[in-house]
């Protein structure tokens, strides 16, 4: 078993991150990544939304059980 492929399917990589953010929106995280950067407050907000998407599409349904009590 590849515990890399296992449990490395459902994180946001490089790669989903090239699909989901805007060319400039990707470069910025990009740097602030590898120089340690904090990120600007409007760059992370466009990010999670591109997070949100993106587990969104991961998971095709959702289930909402209730109970009676």
């Amino acid at each position: 078993m590849n515990l890399i492929k296992k449990f490395g399917h459902f994180v946001f990589d490089d790669e989903a991150m090239k699909e989901y953010l805007p060319d400039e929106i990707y470069k910025s995280l990009k740097n602030s990544i590898e120089m340690s950067l904090p990120l600007a407050p409007e760059i992370a907000s466009i990010v999670a939304i591109a997070m949100k998407n993106w587990a969104i599409k991961m998971v095709p349904h959702t289930t909402h059980i209730g109970f009676n009590q």
